[in-house]
């Protein structure tokens, strides 16, 4: 993967179960947990919950752009090792298309 830029970047994982209660709330229809994990008021919600968090932080250390996965790191998945510290180079290989496009955006 080239650097094209310097920008803070993350991977949610968000909890399932309290992302389905937002969609029951927020009246949110979707098919599927992809589907849901897409939907611009998740987004939203979630954009906001980052602007939150980054208020308290140096602009450098800021949080720029985002992608919702529609599950957890597991280790069955091959994302955690059996400990469950976070395989980086798996999920980086892994997940490389949605990173990728956190840059091209």
């Amino acid at each position: 993967m080239e650097i094209r830029n310097l920008i803070l970047v993350a991977i949610i994982t968000p909890d399932i179960e309290r992302l389905i209660e937002l969609a029951k709330i927020k009246k949110i229809n979707y098919m599927d947990l992809q589907d849901l994990v897409k939907s611009e008021k998740v987004k939203e919600f979630f954009s906001k919950q980052i602007e939150e968090v980054n208020s308290s932080l140096p602009r450098y250390s800021t949080i720029k752009k985002f992608v919702l996965l529609p599950h957890d790191f597991t280790i069955d998945g091959g994302e955690l090792t059996p400990t469950l510290k976070i395989k980086r180079r798996v999920i980086s290989d892994k997940y490389r298309e949605e990173i990728e496009s956190l840059y091209d955006k």
